[in-house]
């Protein structure tokens, strides 16, 4: 995304927009790319803000992808 969107704000927009559709409202929420401004060391903030979330409200999260890094920065393809 262009924003980061996983504060309490966009999760629940996003699961009131489910389920105007009739859909499952639980979601998987990123932790990197956007939602960390491509900074991996971000990725913790990100993480502790959703655990504040799972603490007081309903579970619509289901789950979280969190990028695993060996090396800091963008990796291009390497040919063989």
């Amino acid at each position: 995304g262009e924003q980061p969107n996983y504060s309490e704000q966009y999760v629940n927009q996003a699961s009131e927009t489910l389920i105007g559709y009739g859909l499952d409202p639980k979601m998987m929420l990123d932790f990197s790319h956007g939602n960390s401004g491509k900074d991996h060391r971000r990725q913790i903030d990100v993480a502790i803000d959703v655990v504040q979330q799972l603490r007081v409200q309903k579970r619509v999260i289901l789950g979280v992808m969190i990028e695993s890094f060996l090396v800091e920065g963008r990796q291009d393809r390497q040919t063989i």
